[in-house]
Order: C-alpha cells, then structure tokens, then sequence
C-alpha cells in the first residue's frame, strides 16, 4: 500500500508539473507584445489559427478533477491500511486466544489421565465407580474435570473455525481491496496521461 501511494503522489506531482508549465504558457501568451494591426491582419489571413491545445479552462478542469481523485485515492489507501492494520490485530488476538484454550485443554487432558489411572477410580463406559470412601472427593473433582474437559474441547473447536472464518474473510478483503486498487490506479493513471 505504501509503495501505492508514492506511485501517486508521484502522478500526483507529474500532473502538478504539467499544469504549472501550462499557465506558465498561458501567462506567456498574455503578456507577449502587440502587433502592429497590418501585420497581424496579414500574419491571420496568410496562416488560419489551429489550435495546438485544448482551451484552459478544459484543462484546468481535468487537473482539478485529477487533483480530487488522487486526494480520494491517498485517503482510501490510508483506510484501508487502517482496516488492514485492525484484521491482522483481530486474527493474532484470535490465534492467541486459541493456544491459550489448546493448553488449557492439555493441561486438563493430562490431569485427567493421572486421575483415571490412580487406583481409588476407573473408568467403564464413561461411568466412575467409587472404590473406597476416600477416594469419592477425588472421583467428584475428576467427573467435573472430564465435563469442563469436553466443554472445552467444543469451545476450542468453535474458536477454531471462527479463526478460520476471520483468516478467510481477512483474504478475501485483502484481495478485493488489491484488486479495487489497481483498477483505481489504472483509471487514474489513464487521465494524467491524456492531459
């Protein structure tokens, strides 16, 4: 996007140059001497004016217009660097959330299976059994584990296709806008060049 802009500012700074060295010509044209009324009469009959250029007031309307599009199109690329700027900030919050719900999930995964393996529980068909009465706090703690661990599994899966959405949204806008962009430039790089 920044190399974008320097391309337009300097469009920008060829088309000022074209319309200084224009009323440079106009003001020329205005201040040169009078001819004596004979010799103009002959200079005009003997070789009929052709303009070479389009009137002034054509071609400061064009430069005018030109100014405005490239002020509009320097203002959208800084829009759209902000915007950018703002997704990739979301993605990374979206993937740090996401390794954070990963470890917690290990760290749950892990405790679970030191739970599941100590003498005083086991597991049959998702069903904890109570071997002694000492162990029956342990057993509590380690069906609210295994519950929490598969709500966390669900909201990891969940976090993990809104990631996905928001890195393919992040694409698809990011190509659009590029896109968008270049049919801008072209557009714009068209009028200097006809001026």
């Amino acid at each position: 996007m920044l190399e974008n802009v320097k391309v337009i500012q300097e469009e920008r700074d060829q088309a000022l140059a074209k319309l200084s060295a224009l009323l440079d010509d106009n003001g020329a044209s205005k201040t040169s001497p009078v001819l004596n009324q004979n010799v103009e009469d002959a200079t005009y009959n003997a070789t009929p004016e052709k303009p070479n250029h389009k009137p002034a007031s054509t071609e400061s309307w064009r430069m005018r217009n030109l100014s405005r599009a490239l002020r509009a199109r320097t203002a959208e690329l800084r829009r759209e660097q902000a915007t950018s700027g703002e997704l990739r900030e979301r993605l990374r919050f979206q993937e740090e959330r996401h390794k954070r719900a990963m470890w917690k999930l290990r760290r749950l995964e892990e405790r679970s299976r030191k739970l599941v393996s100590q003498h005083s529980c086991r597991q049959d068909n998702s069903q904890l059994l109570v071997h002694n009465e000492a162990a029956h706090l342990q057993c509590k703690n380690l069906a609210k584990e295994l519950r929490a661990l598969a709500t966390s599994k669900e909201k990891s899966a969940q976090l993990a296709g809104r990631l996905a959405k928001t890195y393919e949204s992040l694409v698809v806008k990011s190509r659009a806008s590029h896109r968008q962009a270049q049919r801008k430039d072209a557009v714009i790089s068209v009028s200097s060049d006809t001026i």
